[in-house]
């Protein structure tokens, strides 16, 4: 049997939530309202951390948590950098550019334009990830200076 259909009978056979296959269980603070998993991305292979909600009925769902990350729960990419996904802002940036957003240039993502980036997750800290792409805030170009009478 070949590797690639290897690797498919063992995404298939693996504990799954949504498009992520479940690793090794995190070990997490006391209070906590699910399992928390380390995770590989199916399509586009990026690790991440992904928690898997407790089954009570009317908990209320977690909107805001923190990671604190502690030996070995950060992956490594191929340079050896430490890699963790750095999502979209909630909102945009002071001064980014809004839409409409450039033609076939940018996107639009929480109400501001972005630059799509040919890299995929993980991505580097000077980029943004979101849905395991790449992505760099679009800025409204300053006018050029100009003074009056001239």
């Amino acid at each position: 049997m070949d590797e690639k259909k290897k690797a498919e009978e063992k995404w298939e056979e693996a504990e799954r939530l949504g498009p992520y296959q479940l690793h090794e269980q995190v070990p997490q603070s006391a209070g906590n309202q699910g399992e928390l998993y380390r995770a590989t991305h199916e399509t586009s292979g990026a690790t991440a951390l992904v928690l898997k909600p407790a089954a009570e009925q009317g908990a209320a769902p977690v909107t805001d948590w923190r990671v604190q990350l502690s030996g070995g729960l950060v992956d490594t990419a191929d340079a050896g950098e430490s890699v963790l996904a750095r999502p979209l802002p909630r909102e945009p940036f002071k001064g980014q550019k809004r839409p409409p957003c450039t033609r076939y240039a940018e996107v639009e993502l929480v109400g501001a334009c972005w630059l799509p980036h040919e890299l995929k997750a993980p991505c580097p800290d000077v980029l943004y990830e979101y849905q395991g792409k790449c992505y760099l805030p679009a800025f409204s170009a300053k006018p050029p200076p100009q003074s009056l009478g001239q």
